[in-house]
């Protein structure tokens, strides 16, 4: 036996294990983060449920990893983000300014309030959060600068159903299209720049905590 087959071997006993957990988990109680995804938002029937059987999901976890073998994935990037450092020594000038681009709209948008730490209660000093800034470069070639709140210590208190943003299924995209091909439908696609910054935060309530991230 080589080394790379038992290897391989190993990583299936883990897989397998992981999707008898999550198969158990799935029976005992409903995953909120399916109100997150809009393929599952709207009205639900008995048959509108996607789940696996305890061997489906075994399978399918086996032929995920293979897949991930045969490819290679791991040597390969797809776009990349980089934090800050790595990014300006990369990208150079245009890291700066597709940084100080970012900053700027997120500036004119009101994005922020400013909070004085004296008025900050000992709770919300300690859950507040440093911003990063993630540089990526598109397929156009143009570098793009995105301020990201780092969320990563808050697993702690936010579970990450509660952290994540309503975003249509990979799925119902690709369905969606394939009816369009079949119907000869136009498609048009628009963008909404700062998509997240333009929606309206509800007021803090009184007893509620606020939000604090330093920037």
């Amino acid at each position: 036996m080589t080394g790379q087959s038992y290897a391989t071997k190993k990583m299936n006993v883990k897989v397998k294990r992981k999707m008898k957990k999550d198969i158990k988990l799935r029976t005992k109680k409903k995953f909120r983060e399916e109100h997150y995804n809009l393929y599952t938002q709207g009205i639900r029937t008995e048959t509108d449920c996607m789940e696996y059987t305890n061997l489906e999901g075994m399978i399918l976890a086996m032929f995920m990893v293979k897949l991930n073998e045969m490819t290679d994935i791991g040597s390969k990037s797809f776009s990349q983000q980089y934090q800050l450092g790595k990014g300006l020594k990369l990208f150079g000038e245009r890291g700066h300014k597709a940084s100080s681009s970012e900053l700027e709209q997120l500036h004119h948008r009101k994005c922020f309030h400013p909070v004085s730490v004296n008025n900050m209660t000992r709770n919300e000093r300690m859950k507040a959060q440093l911003a990063m800034m993630l540089l990526t470069e598109k397929r156009c070639g143009k570098v793009k600068g995105r301020m990201v709140f780092d969320g990563r210590k808050t697993r702690e208190w936010i579970t990450k159903e509660d952290s994540a943003s309503p975003t249509a299924t990979l799925e119902g995209i690709l369905l969606t299209l394939t009816i369009d091909a079949h119907e000869n439908r136009d498609v048009m696609s628009a963008d909404v720049p700062n998509a997240f910054i333009q929606t309206e935060m509800p007021e803090i309530k009184q007893g509620e905590e606020r939000v604090m991230m330093k920037i």
